[in-house]
C-alpha cells in the first residue's frame, strides 16, 4: 500500500509540473515568443506519453476527452494556429490533467 502511495505521489508530482510546464508554453505563444514555446511543446508531449501510460496502466482513467484534444491539438499544429495552440494547452489539457491529479489524490 506504501508502494502505491509513493506510485501516485510521483504521478501526482509529474502532473504538477507538467501544469507548470503549460502555463509557460501558453505565455510563449502569447508574447510571440513561439520557438520557445514549440521547444517546450515538444517535451509536453513526451511528458504526456509517460504520464498518460502510468495513469492508464494503472487507474481507472477514460482518456477518450483527451484523445479529442490532443486531435485538436494535432490540427491547430498543422496550420500553425499558435494562438489555438496555447489554448488548447491551458483551457483543455490542462484540466484534463487536472482531473488526474484529483483522482490520484483521492487515492492517497
Amino acid at each position: 500500500m506504501n508502494n502505491n502511495t509513493d506510485y501516485n505521489g510521483d504521478l501526482i508530482e509529474k502532473i504538477e509540473i507538467l501544469k507548470q510546464q503549460i502555463d509557460i508554453i501558453w505565455e510563449n505563444f502569447i508574447t510571440n515568443e513561439i520557438s520557445d514555446g514549440m521547444k517546450l511543446m515538444s517535451q509536453l508531449f513526451g511528458d504526456l506519453d509517460k504520464i498518460v501510460t502510468k495513469i492508464v496502466s494503472t487507474k481507472n482513467v477514460d482518456i477518450t476527452e483527451f484523445f479529442k484534444c490532443m486531435e485538436k491539438l494535432e490540427n491547430a499544429m498543422k496550420i500553425s494556429d499558435y494562438m489555438l495552440i496555447a489554448d488548447l494547452v491551458k483551457y483543455e489539457i490542462k484540466p484534463i490533467v487536472s482531473i488526474w491529479q484529483n483522482k490520484l489524490n483521492s487515492k492517497n
